[in-house]
C-alpha cells in the first residue's frame, strides 16, 4: 500500500529514529532526511532502493545503490528534487521514518511498516 507524501506529516513526534540509527530503512519507507543539496533543510521522500539495488535513472541507464546509501524519490515525480538529481544519499543523512498520517483527517493513523 502506497501512502502519498502529501498525506504524511514528516517531522516532530510522529517520526521514529531507531530504524535510521541502525541503518534499517526498508524500501517504500517515507523518511525525513537532511537535503544533500542544502544540509540546512530537511526533505521528506520515499525510499525507492537500498544498498545493492539497481535503479533506472532519467538518462535511461542504471546505477547501483552503494553500501550505506539509499535512493530517495518524491511522490510528485514531475516536481521533486531527489536522488534522480543528486544520486544516492548516505543513510547517515536520514533523520527518521514517518510513522503517522495526519491528513486527510478521515485517514489519521499510523502508516504501514514497509517490508523489503
Amino acid at each position: 500500500m502506497y501512502v502519498s507524501l502529501g498525506s504524511a506529516y514528516c517531522g516532530g513526534p510522529v517520526m521514529e529514529r531507531i530504524s535510521s540509527h541502525y541503518g534499517r530503512i526498508p524500501r517504500n519507507s517515507i523518511v525525513v532526511s537532511k537535503s544533500p543539496s542544502n544540509p540546512k533543510n530537511s526533505v521528506c521522500k520515499r525510499v525507492i532502493a537500498i544498498a545493492g539495488d539497481q535503479v533506472l535513472i532519467p538518462d535511461g541507464t542504471t546505477t547501483m545503490v552503494p553500501k550505506g546509501h539509499v535512493w530517495l524519490e518524491g511522490d510528485n515525480f514531475q516536481n521533486s528534487l531527489d536522488s534522480r538529481s543528486y544520486g544516492p544519499i548516505p543513510i547517515g543523512l536520514i533523520q527518521g521514518r514517518a510513522i503517522f498520517r495526519v491528513w486527510p483527517p478521515s485517514a489519521i493513523g499510523t502508516l504501514p511498516i514497509p517490508t523489503n
